[in-house]
C-alpha cells in the first residue's frame, strides 16, 4: 500500500492513534520513506490536521485513511470545531 500511495503523495503524515510506544510508528514511518518523498509523524489526527491544512494550495488533496476509527475522530475533529482552519 505504501508504494500506491508513494505515487500519488509528496508528502505522508502517519498517525498513531494507539499511544503506544513509538515503536510501531517509526517502523511504518522507515519503511514508508522508500516510496514517500517526506515522511513524518503526529502524535494526533488533530495535529497532523492543523499542520498540512494551513499549507495546503486549493488545488492539494488531503487523504484522511485509515481505521473507522481515525475517520470518526476527524468528524468529531470537524463537528466540535477543533481543527484550527476554516
Amino acid at each position: 500500500m505504501l508504494e500506491e500511495i508513494g505515487e500519488l503523495a509528496d508528502l505522508l503524515i502517519l498517525v498513531d492513534l494507539e499511544n503506544k510506544s513509538n515503536e510501531d510508528i517509526e517502523i511504518l514511518e522507515k519503511e514508508a520513506q522508500a516510496s514517500v518523498k517526506i515522511v513524518m509523524s503526529k502524535s494526533s489526527l488533530k495535529e497532523a490536521l492543523n499542520y498540512i491544512v494551513p499549507m495546503a494550495r486549493p488545488d492539494d488533496l488531503i487523504l484522511v485513511s485509515g481505521s473507522l476509527q481515525l475517520i470518526k475522530e476527524f468528524y468529531i475533529l470537524k463537528e466540535m470545531d477543533e481543527l484550527s482552519y476554516d
